[in-house]
């Protein structure tokens, strides 16, 4: 079956996605989510499953969400949330390359007594 085209539909009727076999195909822990969620969250959830399956396609969006639940999140604004940073993962920073004429610096000892005293402590 292509659900593809039957998403909107189960995005404004979520109550539905229970009784479709696209929620037999889901995951497991997908599944559990769903059954979680209430009316609007589970709205917000097939909404962005919609529009990001459009985008990047459905089999990507749903293996997306399932590493998103793997964060643990607790409600939709947190599972849509972590959806999103799943989806656009910071790429590594890279090391900046240091200069071989580069001196190296002798450890510094900070001495804060000084200050202390300045502060009327010991």
């Amino acid at each position: 079956m292509i659900w593809g085209p039957y998403l909107d539909v189960l995005a404004k009727r979520p109550m539905a996605l229970k009784y479709s076999g696209f929620f037999e195909g889901l995951s497991k822990q997908l599944r559990d989510f769903f059954s979680g969620l209430g009316l609007e969250g589970r709205k917000q959830v097939m909404g962005t499953l919609c529009q990001s399956s459009k985008e990047i396609g459905l089999e990507k969006a749903l293996a997306c969400l399932d590493d998103a639940l793997r964060m643990n999140p607790k409600d939709a604004d947190s599972l849509i949330s972590t959806y999103a940073f799943v989806l656009n993962k910071p790429s590594p920073i890279p090391k900046n390359s240091v200069p071989g004429q580069i001196c190296e610096l002798s450890e510094y000892k900070l001495d804060l007594s000084v200050y202390a005293a300045l502060m009327g402590g010991k």
